[in-house]
């Protein structure tokens, strides 16, 4: 956003006087280069958005009235989630309104959407009496899908959430393949770090949306950190099994089951 349309919303927010001055003391005269195989640009002001990496940086980023001009949104940082309950053609035609309503405001606020990363995505079970309608932005159909990713979480039409834990249990594998090609020397509390600090996390985060139910899904959870266990402790007699030694490394536990190797159950 434009430096002087932020300072005008801070205005109408309050924020008014020494404060505001210094605020746009603190945006001004900042220019900005581009470093390319060992060459730098001449410098060029920079005249909107605000400084990464400052104190004011995050709390200016939250200066933003978008989910005003919506009916129905979700905003976390830029990341900007539409949704409405459609039981009938009216409420399609609401959901269109409120996209439409967005463009007046990006146009208002000299700000632009990226239409290649805006997806429609029909969350239903029902197979039958689906209302069906296409919804654009500047005048381009938005892209079907029937799984989207938001906030680092794979949500599927159906809400199952299969796709996201295969999603997960594939990332988490190769890194704890990684991890255990660069530690094999290493003693077992040095293994055991490394996984809790790059692996689990992996299938820790957002678990309580995505939390699995059925047992396929719970048994690829289970055999990421079964096969972390075993390689941590270099325990490969009962790769399949509870055993004394996997119950050294104590991985996170939710829920209940009789496997004490359970993350979420």
């Amino acid at each position: 956003m434009p430096h002087q349309r932020l300072l005008h919303k801070l205005s109408l927010y309050g924020v008014r006087g020494d404060i505001l001055k210094w605020i746009s003391a603190f945006l001004s005269n900042r220019t900005q280069s581009v470093l390319c195989e060992g060459s730098t640009s001449s410098p060029q002001p920079v005249i909107s958005g605000v400084p990464q990496g400052t104190v004011l940086g995050p709390l200016l980023f939250q200066i933003n009235d978008l989910p005003l001009a919506a009916s129905s949104s979700w905003l976390f940082a830029d990341d900007c989630l539409l949704y409405r309950h459609i039981s009938t053609t009216h409420d399609t035609n609401i959901l269109q309104s409120d996209l439409s309503n967005l463009q007046k405001w990006e146009a208002r606020w000299q700000m632009m959407f990226n239409t290649d990363k805006c997806e429609v995505i029909r969350i239903t079970l029902n197979k039958k009496n689906v209302i069906c309608a296409e919804y654009t932005i500047h005048c381009q159909p938005l892209r079907l899908v029937s799984s989207a990713k938001y906030l680092g979480v794979t949500v599927d039409s159906k809400l199952t959430f299969n796709v996201h834990i295969n999603n997960v249990t594939h990332k988490a594998k190769s890194t704890r393949a990684f991890v255990a090609r660069n530690t094999r020397k290493c003693p077992t509390s040095i293994k055991s770090t490394t996984y809790k600090s790059f692996v689990r996390p992996q299938l820790e985060y957002a678990s309580t949306a995505w939390l699995p139910h059925t047992r396929c899904n719970i048994d690829k959870i289970e055999a990421v950190q079964r096969r972390a266990a075993t390689s941590v402790l270099n325990d490969w007699s009962h790769p399949n099994t509870q055993t004394p030694a996997l119950k050294e490394l104590q991985p996170y536990t939710i829920g209940s089951s009789s496997s004490m190797l359970q993350f979420l159950g």
